[in-house]
């Protein structure tokens, strides 16, 4: 096809899609992991509340931003939106928390992970630090029947970009189900192809969806897992949560208020590597069956309350100091 063809096909590929999703006035993208996209309604949310209009959100997951306000469409990940979108003369918003190197491995956050979000977005002020999202009054009450289970979810080998060096021991794992159980239910979650734990009620796989996911949390006695996905997950619904972390990445970097955050900081940590390790996981290794067990038992013995709102203020100086870390 020569040039001109090109143009008219781009040209009829707009007209299209601005047919099916309407006029841009803002569009936004974290098109990566759940943690990522969840993440990203936050910053819309802030966005919206400095008087922003509803965004284009590209994802892959348009289930995550249903009934979200800040929304208005959900559209395909296709860099093409984004060159539509400025030529509508809409607002883009491409926020970063951290950039690869060389080997793929990402460098720390210069703060936590939402932090970058909202500082790379241009945002400055009192934020929230909580992911959005909002479930019907039916996906709630189709999921009642979990109430007061624990939500295992003992790897993150299914997600987009799996890695090992998040990885805690399956026989770790069992020893803390097997304490818990039969006190209490544990339900596990995540890929279809994790091992299923000896004693744990399944709701694994693609069969069901994350709102599904979320909507069980959110009748959850707690959340059991690692950093991943469903911990931003089991935050946007007010789950609380006993996280795995070891020492790649720092509690501060990406966990919440309200949750018990398991970690260790040797000198190598925080170091967000996604290739390698030269101890062999010992910030991991070094947190026993026991110590998370016993977290579990401290969660269980406060009653289930709404969590604490983690709220901080982005001065213009963090804000540029974020930006100068992270943007080029």
């Amino acid at each position: 096809m020569n040039w001109i063809g090109q143009k008219i096909s781009l040209a009829g590929w707009g007209l299209r899609t601005l047919a099916q999703f309407g006029w841009p006035r803002a569009l936004t993208h974290f098109a990566a992991g759940v943690g990522d996209e969840l993440m990203l309604t936050a910053v819309m949310r802030e966005l919206r509340l400095r008087g922003a209009p509803p965004f284009w959100v590209m994802s892959r997951r348009p289930e995550l931003y249903r009934d979200n306000p800040d929304v208005a469409a959900v559209v395909p990940v296709d860099q093409r939106m984004v060159a539509l979108a400025r030529r509508c003369g809409a607002r883009v918003v491409e926020p970063v928390y951290t950039v690869e190197d060389a080997a793929g491995n990402m460098r720390p956050p210069p703060a936590h992970m939402i932090t970058s979000l909202l500082a790379t977005a241009g945002i400055t002020g009192p934020v929230t630090l909580k992911p959005v999202l909002h479930l019907s009054a039916a996906e709630k009450a189709a999921a009642a029947a979990w109430a007061g289970v624990i939500v295992i979810q003992p790897t993150v080998r299914s997600a987009l970009r799996p890695n090992d060096l998040k990885e805690w021991w399956p026989d770790r794992w069992q020893a803390v189900v097997d304490a818990l159980r039969p006190a209490h239910r544990i339900v596990q979650v995540g890929g279809e192809n994790d091992p299923l734990l000896a004693g744990a009620e399944d709701r694994r796989g693609h069969a069901v969806s994350l709102r599904e996911v979320a909507a069980l949390l959110g009748h959850a006695r707690l959340f059991l897992g690692l950093e991943s996905g469903f911990m931003h997950l089991a935050r946007a619904v007010d789950c609380p949560g006993v996280i795995v972390f070891g020492g790649r990445v720092s509690p501060a970097q990406a966990g919440y208020a309200g949750f018990v955050n398991l970690t260790r900081t040797p000198a190598c940590s925080p170091c967000w590597r996604y290739n390698g390790c030269e101890l062999d996981r010992q910030c991991l290794r070094d947190i026993s069956a026991d110590e998370v067990i016993a977290a579990v038992k401290q969660v269980l013995a406060a009653p289930r309350a709404v969590l604490p709102e983690q709220r901080l203020e982005i001065t213009p100086a963090e804000q540029q100091r974020i930006v100068d870390a992270l943007l080029p």
